[in-house]
């Protein structure tokens, strides 16, 4: 009989089978792509069931299971029970397979799976689809070696839908209070009266800021979420709810460029070589974002040690699984402060309340599909705050990120109008490449270098310029590369230069 499962449930199981039948893992980089020079052997894995624990331990062909229990001083003991061999290339087909319901259906509903795979679970021991935990772990991984200590990790695909980093609810609510002008009685029942939906509390706070009112930090509503922001800095809290404030008001959802609002706003008053040589804002919500996805929650005191989670495996929209470890703090921290995907279209969605903004929203739910029917979505990230300093774009714009490098590389957008001015209606869309930054970055990922060798080297006394081009040109011609000196020089100059750029021969024109 086939069963039910969440594309969230499927989506944990996958990253647990590709990473038995592969016995290995990429890391990720900051863009999350796929980080070629990086990649970590698995050794074991270790899950959680209703009836104890489960480790599977990697071997050259063969993934070997045992069934036991964790004692209390953590210590791993065997069950009286023996212990399976499964080949590693049967866990490659089920994660194909689930990789295939995966990408292949629509929405958020539980999927109808065949009865082949409820066999393959039942045959490795699998009951529970998502593992039983109380610390925000879906599994335990042991790198190198099977003795080597187990790292917890929470799964996060982006072929499902993801939980969120902060758990939501009234331990995780912020207080605001009105500091404008005194609102009589009717006008703080109108602003009570708004009726409860998703956009409820943007269009209260819309509401409150139209009629003159002005929002401020006065509190976090629950005492211990309150230590726990306080842990990140003192002044946290009220960073934290000035950037939620900006949020619904204003409709920013990526946490990067909210950041960079408030190190304009400067709500902490604090001095500018602490914010621009330092980056004190960005440093704050690094931490914080850290502290969320290595199991900070809400009502639970929160030291920055008691957390199992250790990093996070992210499934990209190809299927590959990608690792963020804690060891690798800058990388992991850089990647949860800029990543933005398809699911950060439907946040602002909930947020956002003209039609002019649904429907930008809805063409890039279309440009989304588009890339993805050519198998590139996984390279796709969404950023809602960008802005080209260029006022002939007339709709999407869009720039291009190499692993190499922390600024594009390529940018450009849509605009429809810019050819009128030449006497063409025709829409349009282009963009411009900067082949400096991409020699770069190539230079930078050992593809191509600058440290070349000339054949010969060109140099000219004063006002022999002319003469000089005149015999580099000819020299090119005859097939030999030729470094042409932009300034005069005399010999010795000369001679210094052949060194300096690695000529083999000299040819001076005086």
């Amino acid at each position: 009989m086939a069963f039910e499962a969440t594309k969230r449930e499927l989506g944990e199981l996958y990253t647990f089978f590709r990473l038995l039948a592969d016995g290995k893992v990429s890391l990720g980089t900051p863009q999350a792509r796929k980080d070629e020079t990086k990649c970590w052997p698995v050794a074991l894995i270790q899950r959680e069931e209703h009836d104890g624990t489960r480790r599977y331990y990697i071997e050259q062909g063969n993934v070997r299971i045992v069934s036991g229990v964790i004692e209390k001083e953590g210590t791993f003991v065997a069950a009286d029970k023996e212990e399976q061999v499964i080949p590693r290339e049967d866990f490659g087909g089920a994660a194909e397979f689930i990789l295939e319901l995966l990408k292949t259906t629509s929405g958020t509903d539980a999927i109808e799976v065949p009865e082949g795979l409820e066999a393959f679970l039942d045959a490795v021991n699998i009951y529970d689809l998502e593992a039983k935990t109380e610390d925000r772990t879906d599994f335990s991984v042991a790198f190198w070696h099977p003795e080597a200590p187990l790292t917890g990790f929470n799964v996060r695909c982006r072929l499902s839908s993801m939980n969120p980093l902060l758990d939501g609810g009234r331990t995780a609510n912020l207080k605001l209070e009105q500091s404008g002008v005194k609102f009589a009685t009717p006008t703080v029942n109108k602003v009570n009266a708004l009726p409860e939906s998703p956009t409820e509390v943007t269009e209260r706070m819309l509401m409150i800021e139209r009629l003159g009112g002005v929002l401020k930090y006065s509190d976090v509503a629950d005492r211990v979420f309150r230590c726990n922001l306080l842990m990140i800095d003192l002044h946290f809290p009220r960073m934290l709810a000035e950037m939620v404030r900006m949020m619904h008001l204003d409709g920013i959802a990526r946490i990067s460029e909210l950041t960079e609002r408030i190190k304009e706003i400067n709500p902490l008053k604090i001095k500018d070589e602490l914010i621009n040589k330092h980056g004190f804002y960005e440093f704050k919500m690094k931490q914080f974002l850290l502290a969320l996805a290595f199991g900070m929650r809400p009502a639970k005191i929160y030291n920055g040690t008691d957390s199992a989670v250790e990093g996070i495996l992210l499934v990209d929209a190809e299927g590959e699984v990608l690792c963020y470890h804690k060891s690798e703090h800058r990388t992991f921290a850089d990647f949860l402060f800029l990543q933005g995907g398809i699911e950060l279209l439907d946040k602002v969605a909930a947020i956002v309340t003209n039609a002019k903004c649904q429907g930008a929203l809805n063409d890039l739910r279309k440009i989304y599909k588009l890339v993805d029917a050519y198998g590139a979505a996984g390279y796709l990230s969404f950023d809602l705050g960008l802005y080209r300093s260029l006022d002939y774009y007339t709709g999407m714009l869009f720039e291009v990120y190499l692993p190499e490098m922390g600024y594009p590389v390529a940018g450009g957008g849509r605009y429809d109008k810019m050819m009128q001015r030449f006497g063409l209606e025709c829409p349009a869309t282009g963009f411009a490449v900067g082949v400096d930054r991409v020699l770069l970055a190539l230079e930078r990922n050992g593809v191509a270098t600058n440290n070349r060798t000339w054949d010969v080297l060109v140099a000219w006394s004063e006002g022999k310029l002319p003469e000089a081009i005149a015999k580099a040109t000819a020299l090119r011609r005859e097939g030999r590369s030729v470094k042409l000196l932009t300034e005069a020089a005399d010999l010795q100059g000369a001679a210094l230069a052949v060194k300096e750029y690695g000529c083999k021969s000299l040819v001076y024109v005086e």
